[in-house]
């Protein structure tokens, strides 16, 4: 966990790091904590309308811990590299595990033995209202707050960028934060920075202490995002010529609803209920292929989906049981770099009639018969705010028939009778209307 502190923010342009190839494709990673520990940041969840964050394996006493997030952003840091980078590189742990909380000297240690570019993951905890990205180098020393090296600033600042270029969240900060960790500390330097002369940075990929937020770090494809974002930030600076595909994100929410709990702050369209359990589709228009993705039970409404095809027109579909559903129609970016697109979804509820009639079973399938036989199936109807009785009629007389052609207007029930004339399969539509 990380405490904020606001300072003067060091700004610098965006461009690519100096270095020789073969290190420039060596990645060193460390998932910050471990394990659940003493040291490990955590935030008590909050019931969304009465209803508690399931426990789960790694959802532990009803609180998100920081460890969890990490482990799951390096794990995409991997997926991703080597899908797109096919080259080396190396996770200080791979399991949220207590063995894997190496020592920050050790970190350093197995950084530098590795060789490469070195990037250390975490969340911020800060308060329960504060949210923003921040990236910090290596300062020169305690007397000198300037960046031990000017690539590892350039690189933190690129991946600064990154994060607040497309996100899910209302951030408390207007500039993305890059600067040294003495400059954030008022002169405490960051151990696992402090004896690792590699170029790199440590980066907060927001604040777990703001719960909208924490609610969407329970998620792993949204730290798979957030871990795309910074490889797409690595292939800025230093610079990699390698393609990275497209990516769709966002979130679906019904802005009708408050986001169901109190006591924490929540800005933007987090203030609104985000939607569990949505069915989610992507469509390529040209091949009609899809892929699904379901929104999950930690109320963050979040869906995500990788490796699109640069060029291709897809369409976007939300289905909610209770809930209109909405199509949108978005055409991923071609430049051969990757780019990020953000499609947000504003469910509107379905409007049931208060008027009508309503009927129970409204299909049935008749068992099997013989042709001389019959089969009876009751239908229970409902009329609600009719004002003339209901006539009933049938498309099929030859093979059916109703024992009533009229029912009270505040409904009642009907019996169906099925007698085959012939072998073969019949149907017959029963219409009512008043």
């Amino acid at each position: 966990a990380m405490k904020k502190i606001f300072a003067i923010v060091m700004m610098l342009a965006a461009v690519s790091v100096s270095g020789d190839a073969a290190n420039q494709k060596k990645l060193y990673v460390n998932p910050g904590h471990g394990g659940y520990t003493s040291n490990d940041g955590r935030t008590a969840m909050p019931a969304v309308n009465g209803v508690n964050i399931p426990e789960t394996d790694e959802i532990k006493e009803g609180c998100f811990w920081e460890s969890l997030g990490n482990t799951y952003r390096a794990l995409g840091i991997k997926y991703f590299w080597e899908k797109r980078v096919n080259s080396n590189i190396k996770l200080s742990r791979e399991k949220n595990v207590q063995a894997g909380d190496l020592a920050l000297s050790a970190i350093a240690q197995e950084s530098n033995s590795y060789g490469g570019y070195f990037i250390s993951l975490h969340t911020n905890a800060g308060n329960a209202s504060a949210n923003y990205a921040v990236t910090l180098c290596r300062s020169k020393s305690e007397s000198d707050y300037s960046a031990y090296n000017s690539n590892s600033l350039i690189m933190a600042k690129t991946a600064a960028n990154w994060l607040n270029n497309v996100k899910l969240t209302n951030v408390t900060n207007s500039t993305p934060r890059c600067m040294t960790d003495r400059s954030y500390y008022g002169g405490l330097g960051l151990g696992v920075l402090s004896t690792n002369p590699a170029p790199g940075y440590l980066v907060d990929s927001w604040f777990h202490g703001y719960r909208p937020e924490a609610f969407r770090l329970c998620n792993k494809e949204y730290n798979y995002f957030l871990a795309w974002q910074l490889l797409r930030a690595y292939l800025d600076s230093p610079g990699i010529d390698v393609n990275i595909y497209p990516i769709i994100v966002g979130d679906i929410r019904d802005l009708s609803k408050s986001c169901g709990y109190t006591g924490y702050e929540a800005r933007g369209r987090d203030k609104y209920l985000a939607i569990n359990d949505a069915k989610v589709i992507l469509t390529n228009i040209a091949t009609g292929g899809t892929k699904n993705y379901t929104t999950d039970q930690f109320n963050n409404g979040f869906y995500a989906f990788y490796d699109c095809i640069p060029g291709v027109t897809y369409e976007v579909t939300v289905k909610k049981e209770g809930y209109k559903t909405i199509t949108k129609t978005i055409t991923v970016g071609n430049d051969g770099k990757g780019t990020q697109h953000l499609v947000n979804f504003d469910l509107e509820p379905e409007v049931v009639g208060t008027s009508g009639i309503s009927v129970s079973p409204s299909l049935y399938d008749f068992e099997e018969i013989a042709v001389g036989t019959t089969s009876n199936e009751t239908i229970i109807v409902t009329g609600t705010e009719l004002t003339s009785d209901i006539s009933v009629s049938l498309s099929n007389t030859t093979d059916f028939s109703v024992d009533v052609t009229t029912l009270d207007k505040t409904g009642g029930t009907l019996t169906v009778t099925y007698n085959p004339s012939v072998a073969g399969s019949h149907l017959t539509t029963i219409t009512l209307t008043s």
